[in-house]
């Protein structure tokens, strides 16, 4: 992460509890949330120097697991990485996690980071992005007020995925599933066959295999290496 920057004279506040975010919010008319500040585009940077910068990092971790509901309540800062060394020993698992652990969970719920997925038997994709396993998100609000929203409420579905534009969010309750295996295929060349000699398949092979394969896992990803040549 981090392949995102921005210049000296950007102000980044980092509150270390509740009543200095708070505060930090409420006296600051522009300010942007920021996780792993990692990102394909510079969306969270504008190049206004107004523009001052919220990270959770610093904030006390929390990871509270409701044995008997199958959900989990974390703080905003919490990567993924950390979430699962605490759920390891427990019967409980994410449905769904980033590709890379340091991830920060609200930012990539917040930007609609998905995950890897098959297709299941309806055409639709198996397994949902990572905002799906939100069940109740806390915010600090503009003027420095915290409010909570919950799966049902009428404003949830839009809050989720909000690009931060609703508040700092500080706080989420995810909805687990039992712990499960997973088995993983890795292929050096696909679709796998001799005859595609040392630079392996070319794209049009792997696109005519494509709805096939992705019919047959839970999650499948492709990555092409477009320094090669085909032949």
């Amino acid at each position: 992460a981090g392949n995102q920057s921005w210049g000296p004279a950007t102000r980044l506040f980092e509150p270390e509890n509740m009543e200095a975010l708070q505060h930090t919010v409420a006296s600051h008319p522009k300010l942007r949330a920021i996780g792993s500040t990692h990102s394909f585009s510079p969306l969270f940077n504008a190049g206004d120097d107004n523009i001052g910068f919220v990270s959770m990092r610093k904030m006390p971790r929390i990871c509270l697991l409701d044995d008997i509901e199958g959900v989990v309540s974390i703080d905003a800062g919490t990567t993924y990485s950390e979430l699962c060394n605490a759920l390891r020993d427990t019967s409980w698992a994410l449905p769904m996690t980033a590709a890379l652990p340091h991830f920060s969970v609200a930012g990539a719920v917040a930007t609609g980071t998905h995950g890897s997925s098959g297709v299941g038997p309806c055409g639709r994709v198996a397994i949902s992005g990572l905002a799906d396993a939100v069940v109740e998100m806390k915010f600090v609000g503009a003027d420095g007020e915290t409010r909570t929203v919950r799966k049902g409420d009428p404003e949830f579905s839009f809050s989720v995925v909000s690009l931060g534009m609703l508040g700092i969010c500080t706080h989420l309750k995810l909805q687990l599933v039992r712990n499960f295996d997973v088995e993983q295929c890795v292929y050096g060349s696909w679709p796998a066959h001799e005859s595609h000699g040392p630079t392996g398949a070319e794209l049009s092979d792997a696109l005519a295999v494509l709805p096939e394969a992705m019919r047959s896992c839970d999650a499948f990803s492709l990555f092409v290496d477009f320094s090669v040549d085909a032949p």
